[in-house]
C-alpha cells in the first residue's frame, strides 16, 4: 500500500479506484464484522473478553485504507496481549459519504473509526502498560492521520486515549459487560476524556519525543 496515503490530509485518499476499494474491503477482518453506525470489524480476542478496564486507545482514521493498514499492522500485537480491537468500515447510512470513507466529517465518531484497542485488566495487573503502548507505537510507525478523535487525550504520535466509564473501577480486575453497559459514557463534545475521580495511569509512561 502506498505510504503517501498515510501522510498529511486524509483527503489524499480520494484517488482510489473502485477495484482498489474492493481489494481493501476484502482485506478487512470480515469474520467478526458487526453493525453500529456503519460497519465495525472486531479482531483479536473476540471470545474471551468478558472484563473491561474502562481504558481504550484510539488511532484516528477516516478511510478504509486506514483501517486495512491498522488491522494488518496491529493484529499480532492485539493477539499477543489477548485483547479486543476494532477498525471501521464504510458508513452506509448517508449517501453523501464518499466511497471508502467511514464517517462523515462532523459526526461525533469522526476519526475514531481508525482503530480502537481496549486495554485489558491484565496489562494493569502486571504493570505492563508501558510495554503495551510501546508495542502499538512500534507497529504503526509509518502511519499518520491528522484527526483528533472526540473526547480523547493525546498520548503521543497518532495515539489517543479515553476512559469510557462514568465512575472509577479496579482496573486490574475490570468490570463485567453487564456493568460496562450501565456505566458507559457516550462521547459528546463536552465529555471529558475521564471523570475527575479516575486516576490516569498513562501519565507515568515514558514516551518518545
Amino acid at each position: 500500500m502506498r505510504k503517501e496515503y498515510f501522510k498529511g490530509t486524509v483527503f489524499a485518499l480520494d484517488d482510489f479506484t473502485e477495484s482498489q476499494l474492493e481489494n481493501l474491503r476484502s482485506r478487512l477482518p470480515q469474520e467478526h464484522a458487526f453493525e453500529r453506525q456503519g460497519n465495525w470489524f472486531n479482531f483479536g480476542n473476540i471470545i474471551d473478553n468478558s472484563l473491561s478496564s474502562g481504558w481504550k486507545l484510539h488511532i484516528p482514521g477516516a478511510h478504509i485504507a486506514h483501517s486495512v493498514y491498522l488491522y494488518e499492522n496491529l493484529d499480532l500485537v492485539v493477539l499477543k496481549w489477548r485483547t479486543l480491537a476494532k477498525v471501521g468500515g464504510e458508513e452506509k447510512a448517508h449517501k453523501t459519504v464518499i466511497p471508502g470513507y467511514m464517517i462523515r466529517p462532523g459526526h461525533r465518531d469522526w476519526g475514531k473509526s481508525g482503530a480502537t484497542i481496549y486495554v485489558p485488566p491484565i496489562v494493569f495487573k502486571h504493570n505492563h502498560l508501558q510495554e503495551f503502548v510501546d508495542d502499538i507505537l512500534g507497529a504503526t510507525l509509518d502511519y499518520h492521520c491528522e484527526i483528533t478523535p472526540l473526547c480523547t487525550k493525546h498520548l503521543c504520535g497518532n495515539l489517543y486515549y479515553r476512559y469510557e466509564l462514568d465512575r472509577p473501577c479496579d482496573i486490574t480486575v475490570g468490570v463485567p459487560h453487564s456493568q460496562y453497559r450501565e456505566y458507559y459514557t457516550v462521547a459528546n463534545p463536552d465529555t471529558p476524556y475521564k471523570p475527575d475521580d479516575v486516576i490516569d495511569p498513562f501519565l507515568t509512561l515514558t514516551l518518545p519525543g
